[in-house]
């Protein structure tokens, strides 16, 4: 056999290393199958969002790259391919849950992997490379990302940038020619869908220009004038990379302060709170307590702390620079990994309410882990061969030794997997995250944050009056909070206490006079209280905003869609006339108030709302789906089949118009048509009728 012949023995390893680092990082997350999704960012990105229900769409598409979208009232952010993977989320599971936990961990799988090849390409030795990959696979800060189905952005973009990193390792190894080349296209390809996939990777050209000086070694020259052009040089070949980080993170600063994400805070604050930042991150890496998704920003941090701080980062410099100078580069590599990828999250730019996150680790650790552990191979190794020789000489055996930074490794790793697997239980559900919030942190954030998401899930349920409850303890937790009382007014309509959300919207307009939110619901409340005072200095500070009628019909419109929902037809109706008083070409509130009117017996009226819709917008099949059922109360049983009919030929697919269809085809007499449009609607997997079903089983059709 030739010395460089792969031997069996090296293709087993090659396999069996990465699929067990594949089933560590799966172990932790094992029972996630079986979660639902939470209230915390779930519904907006996921199950609520209208444009990612309908999964992957040619209008979703579209949607997700930002045309046509409106951050501020559709929940848009920008990550394109974040948004693409729900969607196709969607299509292939529906929303079982499960199905997106699912992708989640097995992406988070892929990218332990790919840190082990990584570990690998650096020139890490085998062991270190697989406890550094382990440490990622398994660490407790992971869970955030993984464990939360709206934290998809992160591991997806994670999976890009690394699959990026390594194919310009492969490009700088390749020889030239078409090879070369093609890895030249790789690596920014997939920067760029890195960049899509979540802002983080902003930070991906710098990383590549870090591997440039080591261990790649290209920024070098015999004179100053030869350094300034080879670093030139590398600059310029990741220039279409830095283009497009730049324009992203443009795009990401406003679409944040579109919705008012983006705080600011004085430049002294941010640089204080961003080296507390990273030893507070550093801390976390070898002590992963205080862990959750919640971590209020402390504003300007105490001298004592600053210094603490610097006090810790200081030396672990020191002790990267001494390591590297000591054969050892790829711990500065690291080190400056760690720093560099940690900027956009650090504090730097402040972006919402939370100081520091779990999830902000998910990128950074890898550079931290390179660190730590080549750091104590320079200098660890070395001490811990002169204790080796002592054991052996009095008497130790040297097997035995051997064992021992091994069992060391093994038992941290299981601590942290135990870690990882309590921490992932948190994400089960609303009411154990909320739970674990309240347990967890004595911060007033965070228990806000809790009783909102509690009440959120109780609305769901349409257990309004226990929404109203929790929101009420939201607003005792921070009542200088504007969005506090926004959500108890919004609680309140929908329990059906008018004089109390107006003035609760009310209160959330005299903390935050500007918010267009608070003054559209203080309009709204005013309304439906008949509070003509309120109502006009709602108005007044609305046209100061350059908000007209329309806004406010969408209000009435959202308020009856809730009402509608819930079996409150009555009040559905008022909310739909009030919002079609303010605007009569709104597209929408027509055709639900006749939805509301079919379901309140009152089929007369209905059909003259619907029978205007569909004189205005013939293409409209919601409005002749609602125009059949008004006939079919009537008993017009065959003009109730025609307009079924005309919603078909618009949506043909549409399993549930079948079903309605088939109710109205046996009422006219037509069992066999009946029969197929039931069998129709199964075809397509929609849960028909069971009554309807069971009764097409006994037709006997000649």
């Amino acid at each position: 056999m030739s010395a460089g012949a792969v031997t069996p023995t090296d293709r087993r390893a090659a396999v069996g290393w990465p699929t067990g680092v594949f089933l560590l990082a799966c172990l932790p997350y094992a029972a996630t199958p079986w979660f639902g999704f939470v209230e915390y960012d779930d519904p907006d990105h996921v199950f609520e969002n209208p444009m990612v229900v309908e999964g992957l769409t040619l209008d979703g598409v579209v949607w997700a790259f930002g045309v046509g979208a409106d951050p501020a009232q559709d929940g848009y952010l920008n990550w394109p391919l974040a948004w693409l993977s729900h969607m196709a989320d969607v299509s292939l599971f529906g929303l079982w849950a499960g199905g997106h936990h699912v992708v989640n961990v097995l992406l988070h799988a892929v990218n332990a992997v790919l840190v082990l090849a990584l570990g690998r390409r650096l020139g890490l030795g085998l062991r270190v490379a697989l406890v550094v990959a382990a440490v990622f696979a398994v660490h407790p800060a992971q869970v955030e990302s993984v464990a939360w189905v709206s934290e998809r952005k992160t591991v997806l973009s994670m999976c890009f940038m690394l699959l990026s990193v390594l194919a310009y390792l492969r490009w700088q190894a390749a020889s030239g020619g078409g090879r070369a080349l093609g890895w030249l296209f790789a690596w920014n390809a997939l920067g760029v869908l890195a960049i899509l996939a979540k802002p983080l990777a902003v930070t991906l050209p710098c990383v590549l220009l870090l591997l440039d000086f080591s261990p790649l070694g290209r920024v070098r020259g015999p004179t100053q004038p030869a350094w300034l052009a080879a670093a030139a040089r590398c600059v310029g070949e990741k220039l279409p990379l830095l283009v497009c980080a730049g324009l992203d993170a443009a795009w990401t600063v406003a679409v944040q302060r579109e919705v008012g994400a983006v705080e600011s805070l004085p430049v002294a604050v941010r640089l204080a709170h961003a080296v507390v930042g990273y030893a507070t991150y550093l801390r976390v890496f070898f002590w992963p307590v205080d862990l959750g998704c919640v971590h209020p920003h402390a504003g300007m941090p105490g001298v004592a702390t600053f210094v603490a701080a610097a006090a810790v980062l200081l030396p672990m410099t020191a002790a990267c620079i001494a390591a590297a100078r000591c054969g050892r580069p790829v711990a500065l590599v690291g080190w400056c990994w760690f720093l560099g990828t940690l900027v956009p999250m650090v504090g730097v730019v402040t972006v919402g309410l939370n100081g520091w996150s779990d999830r902000y680790l998910y990128l950074p650790i890898v550079g931290l882990a390179i660190a730590v552990f080549e750091v104590i191979g320079a200098f660890g190794g070395p001490a811990w061969a002169e204790w080796r020789r002592r054991l052996v000489q009095r008497g130790i055996s040297p097997l035995t030794l051997g064992f021992v930074p091994t069992i060391g490794s093994v038992a941290w790793l299981a601590v942290l997997t135990a870690g990882a697997w309590h921490m992932t239980a948190q994400w089960r559900d609303t009411s154990t995250l909320a739970a674990r919030t309240f347990a967890g942190s004595c911060e007033p954030l965070a228990h806000w944050r809790a009783f909102i998401w509690q009440a959120s899930l109780h609305a769901r349920l349409d257990e309004f009056d226990a929404s109203v409850a929790l929101a009420e303890r939201a607003a005792h937790v921070l009542p200088r909070h504007a969005e506090t009382w926004r959500n108890l007014a919004h609680y309140q309509t929908r329990a059906g206490q008018s004089a109390a959300a107006l003035a609760s919207a009310s209160r959330a307009h005299a903390i935050d006079p500007a918010n267009e939110k608070a003054l559209l619901m203080m309009a709204a409340a005013a309304i439906r209280a008949r509070d003509a005072a309120a109502e006009g200095t709602a108005w007044a500070g609305l046209r100061a905003l350059g908000l007209s009628d329309g806004h406010l019909a969408e209000v009435f419109h959202t308020g009856g869609m809730a009402h509608l929902k819930a079996g409150r037809d009555a009040e559905a109706a008022i909310d739909f006339g009030i919002a079609l008083g303010r605007d009569k070409d709104h597209p929408w509130a027509a055709t639900n108030l006749g939805v509301a009117l079919t379901r309140l017996g009152r089929s007369a009226e209905a059909i003259a709302v619907l029978l205007e819709v569909l004189d205005r917008d013939p293409a409209n099949a919601a409005a002749w789906v609602g125009l059949g059922n008004a006939l079919a109360q009537q008993g017009a049983a065959a003009e109730a089949v025609e307009a079924f009919g005309r919603a078909l030929a618009i949506e043909p697919h549409d399993a549930a118009t079948l079903v309605n269809r088939a109710w109205a085809r046996l009422d006219a007499g037509d069992r066999a048509g009946a029969r197929r449009d039931a069998e129709t609607a199964l075809s397509l997997g929609h849960p028909a009728d069971a009554n309807l079903v069971r009764f097409m089983s006994d037709i006997h059709v000649e």
